[in-house]
C-alpha cells in the first residue's frame, strides 16, 4: 500500500490523533457514537501513512457490527463536517474502481473573515481617563508602527502569490489568516506534486479557492483550512494525472 503515501495528510500518528481530537471536540454535538466509532476505526487503519486509509465499507460494517446504510450515513456525515475526504481509487492493474481511500483532514479553527467589530458598549470620550500629551503621542506612534508593519508584511506575502490568488485571499481575509491558508495550500500541493506551481495553473487554483470561500461565506463550510486543503489536493491531483497522461501520449 505504498501508494497511500500520496494521500497521507499528517507527518506522524501523534499529529493525526491531535487533529482528530480537535475535530471531535469542535463537532461534539453533531457526532453520535457510531460516527465516532467509524472515525476511530479509520484512524486505526491510517497509521502506516498517517491520515490515509484504504477501507471497504464492508470492512467497517463487519468490524463495528453495523448495517451498510448506517456506515455509509456516518461516512457522509464525516465528509459533510470536513473531518474526512473520500477519494475514488482506480486499480492500477484492472483499471476498475476499488474501495475508496479515506483521508482524515487537518483541523484548524483559527480561520476568520476579515471583519472589524465595534465594541458593544463604547465608553463616551468625555468620561475616559485623561492622558498626558506625551502618553497620547507614544500611543499613536505605536499604533501607526503596528499598522505599518502589518501592511508591509501583507505586501510581502502578496508578492509571493500569483496576482489573482493574492487578490482573492486579501479581499476576504486578514494577514494572519492569509499566512495560515497559504501554508495549508503549499502543504496540500506538495503532498501530490511539488513541481506543480500556483503560477503555472493560477486559474485552476483560484477557481478552487473562490468556490470554497463562497461556500464559507454562505455558512456551508465550518473548517475552512481543512476544506482549502482538500480543494488544493484535488486540483493538484487532477493536474498531476493530466500531466502523466500527456507524457504517456507523447511517448
Amino acid at each position: 500500500m505504498y501508494y497511500l503515501s500520496e494521500y497521507q495528510t499528517f507527518d506522524s500518528v501523534h499529529e493525526m490523533d491531535t487533529h482528530i481530537q480537535q475535530h471531535t471536540n469542535a463537532n461534539y454535538n453533531e457526532l453520535n457514537s457510531t460516527d465516532r466509532e467509524v472515525l476511530s476505526l479509520i484512524s486505526r487503519y491510517a497509521c502506516k501513512y498517517p491520515g490515509a486509509a484504504h477501507l471497504k465499507v464492508e470492512t467497517i460494517t463487519k468490524a463495528l457490527s453495523k448495517s451498510d446504510a448506517t456506515i455509509r450515513r456516518a461516512i457522509r456525515k464525516l465528509e459533510k463536517l470536513h473531518i474526512i475526504e473520500k477519494v475514488s481509487f482506480i486499480r492500477r492493474v484492472t483499471k476498475g474502481y476499488g474501495a475508496n481511500i479515506l483521508c482524515i483532514l487537518p483541523f484548524n479553527d483559527k480561520s476568520t473573515l476579515n471583519t472589524r467589530h465595534e465594541p458593544e458598549n463604547p465608553t463616551p470620550s468625555s468620561v475616559q481617563p485623561s492622558k498626558t500629551e506625551n502618553e497620547t503621542f507614544i500611543s499613536n506612534n505605536l499604533i501607526q508602527d503596528t499598522e505599518d508593519t502589518e501592511v508591509a508584511v501583507k505586501k510581502g506575502l502578496l508578492l509571493k502569490l500569483p496576482t489573482r490568488l493574492g487578490r482573492t485571499l486579501s479581499a476576504f481575509f486578514d494577514m494572519d489568516t492569509m499566512y495560515s491558508l497559504y501554508g495549508v495550500m503549499l502543504r496540500a500541493k506538495a503532498r501530490i506534486d511539488r513541481s506543480i506551481t500556483f503560477e503555472q495553473y493560477e486559474d485552476d487554483f483560484n477557481d478552487a479557492i473562490l468556490s470554497v470561500v463562497n461556500a464559507y461565506k454562505r455558512g456551508h463550510v465550518k473548517n475552512l483550512h481543512g476544506v482549502i486543503y482538500a480543494a488544493i489536493v484535488r486540483v493538484t491531483r487532477r493536474l498531476h494525472v493530466t500531466a502523466l497522461f500527456n507524457d504517456a501520449m507523447e511517448k
